[in-house]
């Protein structure tokens, strides 16, 4: 089983840019990078999930909801300031979280299915702007690319 961290911040990009991908500061906004990077990962659960289903591994993006962490609740969060003193009456403890996530990665639970993206214990609309098979195939050869080129540093 493959689990890819996702979120509901998923359904803030109206599209995929995948040329930004690569370049996060020319995303836009902290939240912007996140929800594009969460799109990716969601994307990634539909557009590899009948290539792993051949070796017999499901993948899935599952959404644990809001999780209290360092990122979210402390000090130096990213998150725009008028969520900061919420996040913590909000979000839930982290461990609350992990369960969904190991409930959720139970290959028996949700009949099987590979290729989901899960949230909240259900299985969820993968958004349109990321089924298309097309942004899938251009999504992989981004990750293929981005392999090569940290490959051939690792090399030298």
């Amino acid at each position: 089983m493959v689990v890819n961290f996702s979120s509901s911040a998923i359904s803030q990009p109206k599209s995929l840019e995948l040329t930004s991908l690569p370049n996060p500061e020319k995303v836009g906004g902290l939240m912007t990078t996140y929800a594009q990077s969460k799109l990716a990962v969601t994307a990634m659960a539909a557009a590899l999930a009948e290539e792993l289903q051949r070796d017999n591994i499901l993948i899935r993006a599952i959404d644990p909801g809001p999780t209290k962490t360092g990122m979210t609740t402390g000090g130096n969060s990213g998150m725009p300031w008028f969520l900061r003193w919420i996040a913590p009456l909000l979000f839930s403890p982290a461990d609350r979280q992990a369960a969904k996530v190991i409930e959720g990665s139970d290959p028996t639970s949700f009949d099987g299915a590979t290729g989901i993206y899960v949230a909240n214990m259900r299985q969820k609309k993968i958004p349109d702007s990321v089924i298309n098979a097309g942004v899938q195939r251009s999504l992989i050869e981004l990750l293929d690319r981005s392999l090569q080129t940290n490959n051939t540093r690792l090399e030298k």
